[in-house]
């Protein structure tokens, strides 16, 4: 089995030296990692000089002259790769030392995964859990971001899923794979820590844009009548597990940046 990382650098530099680390202290090697430099800072690049990326048993290295963003990176390094399996990844994931060790361990025990999927909370037991349809406790387990999800690159290239290049939609990207998934791997494990020190932007309206855009195309198929209720709820529970944390991040920051104004004009 040959699991991809795709690893995308811009201008983050505050976790990217141990979010690198992470990668080359992998417990399995068994890995391909495609670096994705999209216009990158000369910070960031200062950064990846310190790594031998040529010591890995399979690299690949992408520059774009100008930041392109998630979704070309993403589908530009898909489209030009074998492999069984792809991850898509960047400068605040932190992997668990045996998050590839685990995934070849999640495949063999259940061959022909479309798509795998794991916790983002560390006191989870590990336990590894195969689904065949779509039932209330996948959609219960299965989390809303990229991050957290492996995908079967055939699955991906055979039914032409792409993230879309006009605006990033993750949710649209994943439901087109749940669609045409016929099995799902969850791990009940957190193999991924995502460190952030900044401010979000990402806003209400665009989660509606979204949201908006994947009822308009989907809803009179008949995987969406199928499952309509669960469909309807996960995007829900998608407004309310990405926005409201975020929100409160950006209220935190505020809070300490009056704070520090106040003490400074004291």
């Amino acid at each position: 089995m040959k699991l991809v990382l795709i690893y995308h650098v811009y201008k983050n530099t505050t976790h990217l030296e141990a979010s690198l680390a992470s990668i080359f202290n992998q417990t399995n090697k068994k890995f391909k990692l495609i670096l994705v430099n999209d216009g990158a800072s000369k910070q960031v690049n200062n950064i990846l000089k310190k790594f031998e990326f040529d010591k890995l048993n399979d690299f690949t290295y992408h520059s774009f002259n100008q930041n392109l963003g998630h979704s070309a990176s993403f589908n530009v390094s898909l489209a030009s790769t074998d492999g069984d399996y792809v991850y898509y990844t960047g400068s605040n994931a932190i992997l668990n030392k045996d998050f590839v060790k685990i995934i070849h361990q999640a495949v063999k025990t259940h061959p022909k995964t479309d798509i795998i999927s794991f916790a983002g909370n560390q006191k989870n037991d590990g336990k590894i859990s195969a689904f065949k349809n779509i039932t209330p406790e996948l959609q219960a387990i299965m989390t809303h971001s990229m991050k957290k999800k492996v995908f079967s690159i055939t699955l991906l290239k055979n039914n032409n899923i792409r993230l879309n290049e006009d605006k990033y939609f993750p949710l649209v990207f994943i439901y087109e794979a749940m669609a045409k998934a016929r099995k799902w791997v969850f791990i009940d494990k957190q193999l991924v820590s995502f460190e952030s020190n900044r401010t979000y932007t990402y806003n209400l309206y665009d989660i509606f844009e979204m949201n908006d855009y994947l009822i308009n195309k989907y809803q009179k198929t008949m995987f969406w009548k199928q499952n309509k209720d669960l469909i309807e709820l996960w995007m829900i529970m998608f407004v309310i597990q990405v926005f409201i944390p975020r929100i409160f991040v950006s209220y935190k920051s505020n809070i300490a940046r009056k704070a520090a104004l106040i003490k400074a004009k004291s």
